[in-house]
């Protein structure tokens, strides 16, 4: 829902430790990241065909959270699931899938 202060706290509970920054700094950054990472959840299906660019708009800016000198300390299984889910949508992209995101993934009927 677009909530920074509440992912940061979410984040916060799993264990990772964000510097002594600004918090305007991650809401910048997270923002952007959000708006990414909610857009295959905002419809019922999501076309990685006619998104097929979806995954190599978060290369640049992953690259770009990491190089921000706000953590401290990040949970591996923030990692692990990071990367599954870009490993399932750069996936879903190759496939030219249209994926039931909503409840439950489910390739839709042809």
């Amino acid at each position: 829902d677009g909530d920074i202060e509440q992912t940061l706290n979410d984040y916060k509970a799993i264990g990772m430790q964000l510097s002594d920054k600004p918090q305007v700094e991650y809401e910048a950054a997270f923002a952007e990241f959000l708006a990414w990472l909610a857009l295959p959840f905002s419809t019922e299906y999501f076309d990685f065909k006619e998104n097929s660019d979806y995954t190599n708009q978060a290369h640049e800016m992953m690259h770009r959270l990491t190089d921000m000198p706000s953590y401290e300390k990040i949970q591996e299984d923030f990692i692990f699931f990071e990367r599954n889910s870009y490993g399932l949508f750069k996936l879903f992209e190759r496939l030219e899938a249209s994926v039931k995101m909503r409840e439950g993934w489910g390739l839709s009927p042809l």
